[in-house]
């Protein structure tokens, strides 16, 4: 049978879009038996929107069989060997994706595509210094080396680069660890922000997203905390952005800010995101047209109660948000909501466990040492809030 690449990229669009996880996998299985079959190589442009598609509602399980697949195949262009490196960090294997930069860096030639390598080498060693349990200096030493040579080459093109250069040196202020770049982080601040707040000004130029996203956080790092959320406001609502860049942003602002909820900037920051992520990643969205709303302004269905419990009082109303505060959400440490949990008294579940105090109570689905599925969480992963 004939393979059509452009019907194919429809279903598969049809199945991300409408976040069927299922018919994405039947899909992405049928394009590796395609790869497995065909003598020649998949056209490179091709196969690069297909593994976006899945990078952009983070189907990184998908993207990393995918990407394989493809450099089996004998597709083993720059483009597919960055594409497979951005997914190997996501799933939690930087230092595999390093080594494939590192080779591919030491191949090619063209700026454009050394820039591109060289800004996820920085993501990947700023991730293991991360993940490291002492937060090793030289794993941070090596991003900021990374990002910034990048920036120091091309400062115009490469801002992405220099902004997580500055934020990484200011991180590393703020733990007293000794790392130097080529310029201060404040130096790199002033100009990024002076550079997109003059484009802001002149109406033939469009400040997109990305320069909003790089704008606040030169902000964050001069400490100009309400321009910060200006800009990131401005971002996030900006359409053009998809789950994969809100997630990489939050990751920034809890990771290497390590922002919370409890004090600003991160009381106003991380909602904002937090939300769009919502949206963008499960299509949590209800919209209603101008008809819609005048067919339903005589509906008193709208204001009806559901079930017998009628009007209540408000000592019942005090118990329940009482009670609220033992609920917890348990979502990705970058973001995506997974499920929920309670607390509980250990010695209510087993009486020898009553020195253990509270522990969280939540389903082998949403949270298991070995996860069976993309959509569990391994423990370190995990982050737990209890919004009440």
């Amino acid at each position: 049978m004939t393979w059509e690449s452009g019907p194919f990229r429809q279903e598969l669009v049809g199945a991300i879009e409408t976040y069927d996880r299922p018919a994405a996998a039947a899909l992405c299985e049928r394009l590796i038996n395609h790869l497995h079959s065909e003598p020649r190589p998949y056209p490179v442009r091709e196969a690069r929107i297909l593994l976006r598609l899945l990078r952009r509602k983070r189907f990184f399980g998908l993207m990393t069989n995918v990407a394989e697949a493809l450099l089996q195949s004998g597709q083993r262009s720059v483009a597919i060997r960055c594409e497979y490196a951005q997914a190997l960090i996501d799933r939690g294997l930087p230092g595999a994706a390093a080594e494939m930069l590192d080779g591919v860096l030491r191949e090619t030639t063209d700026q454009t595509c050394r820039s591109e390598a060289r800004g996820l080498l920085g993501r990947a060693y700023k991730q293991m210094y991360v993940d490291s349990a002492a937060g090793h200096p030289v794993l941070l030493q090596k991003a900021v080396a990374t990002y910034g040579s990048a920036y120091d080459d091309d400062p115009s093109r490469c801002a992405w680069h220099g902004i997580n250069a500055a934020a990484l040196l200011r991180h590393a202020s703020r733990h007293d660890l000794e790392i130097s770049g080529s310029s201060s982080c404040e130096e790199i601040a002033r100009s990024v922000r002076s550079d997109i707040e003059e484009q802001s000004l002149d109406p033939d130029v469009a400040v997109g997203p990305w320069g909003a996203a790089l704008a606040a956080e030169a902000c964050l790092v001069l400490d100009d905390y309400d321009d910060a959320i200006q800009w990131m406001q401005r971002y996030a609502a900006d359409g053009r952005v998809d789950a994969f860049e809100l997630a990489s942003t939050l990751r920034q602002m809890t990771d290497i800010w390590q922002l919370t909820t409890d004090v600003e900037p991160g009381r106003r920051v991380l909602p904002i995101l937090r939300s769009q992520m919502l949206i963008r990643e499960q299509g949590e969205r209800l919209e209603l047209s101008r008809a819609d709303l005048v067919a339903h302004q005589t509906d008193d269905s709208l204001e009806k109660v559901l079930g017998d419990a009628g009007v209540v009082t408000y000592s019942w109303y005090r118990r329940g948000l009482a009670r609220s505060r033992a609920v917890a959400q348990i979502r990705h440490r970058f973001g995506r909501a997974v499920g929920t949990g309670f607390l509980l008294q250990a010695g209510d579940l087993k009486p020898e466990w009553s020195n253990l105090g509270v522990v969280l109570v939540t389903n082998n689905h949403v949270l298991a040492p070995h996860p069976h599925s993309d959509d569990t969480l391994a423990p370190e992963q995990a982050e737990v809030e209890l919004q009440a």
